[in-house]
């Protein structure tokens, strides 16, 4: 509800210090919604099947989940007052 009350127009996701908040949120939430697809159906299976490399790269890519919701959390406390 407030993010159609402080974003009325279209335009106002670039033009509004909250619509440029709002738009990183959801741009990150999109990325970390990929990575998670990716781990679950790309590199968890290979997991199984093959030796550590799969491994070494499904930690690393949790650990860029984990950085980007942190992000995500960080964004989600900085609400721009103007």
């Amino acid at each position: 509800m407030l993010a159609v009350i402080q974003v009325r127009r279209l335009d106002a996701f670039w033009t509004t210090n909250y619509g440029f908040v709002l738009s990183a949120k959801l741009g990150a939430v999109a990325v970390l919604l990929a990575l998670g697809a990716v781990n679950r159906y790309a590199l968890t299976p290979r997991v199984v099947e093959s030796n550590g490399t799969a491994a070494r790269r499904l930690a690393v890519s949790s650990v860029a989940e984990v950085l980007i919701g942190l992000v995500v959390l960080g964004l989600v406390a900085w609400y721009p007052t103007n």
